[in-house]
């Protein structure tokens, strides 16, 4: 069950031999975004942070209460935990850049928040969250990437214009819990869902 949060191939094997797991995706998202809600909360009574400083920070900092590491992103860093450099670890890690290699968003010069499809609403959201440069950024990158991949194109960048998985940070996915949370919470229980059944 695990394989399912954090992505990769299992997720595919789960999603073909097994769709009765996804079902818990749902219960288990709700009951990470109550948790979230509650640390907040609790810093918060407790006068230990400032809610309002700590989400003035970008998105992609790790003092930032939504701050979301991808699963690659542990394998590239200076200190890495014992678990990365396990066989279990290594493994892992190259399941994650072989599934990144399988996709060329590298190539194009996409992040993987670049995919996330702007006809859903939590994203749309988000997307108003963004800063400016950002947003402009990540529209040049998918008019690119969309160039690139159309009609006549190459098909990707020269090597040298890769995007290495070091730098693929999650700079949208985080203001689309945000987006999610504030829904959930004005709405209704799981009215801010990003996955419907």
């Amino acid at each position: 069950m695990s394989g399912v949060f954090q992505g990769g191939l299992s997720t595919i094997l789960y999603h073909f031999f097994l769709p009765s797991a996804f079902r818990g995706v749902a219960g288990a998202v709700a009951t990470q975004r109550v948790e979230r809600m509650a640390r907040n909360l609790q810093a918060v009574k407790q006068n230990k942070v400032d809610l309002k400083q700590l989400l003035a920070l970008p998105v992609y900092d790790p003092a930032h209460p939504y701050y979301l590491e991808k699963p690659w992103e542990v394998y590239f860093k200076s200190e890495k935990p014992p678990e990365a450099t396990s066989t279990k670890g290594e493994l892992r890690k190259m399941e994650c850049l072989t599934i990144r290699d399988h996709t060329t968003a590298d190539q194009v010069g996409l992040f993987s928040d670049d995919l996330y499809s702007e006809w859903l609403f939590a994203v749309r959201m988000a997307m108003r969250r963004l800063p400016k440069d950002q947003l402009a950024w990540r529209e040049r990158r998918t008019s690119t990437s969309q160039m690139l991949e159309g009609s006549g194109g190459i098909g990707h960048l020269p090597l040298e214009y890769w995007l290495h998985p070091a730098d693929d940070v999650a700079y949208l996915a985080g203001y689309v819990k945000m987006a999610s949370d504030e829904m959930e919470e004005k709405w209704g229980f799981m009215a801010g869902e990003e996955n419907t059944y």
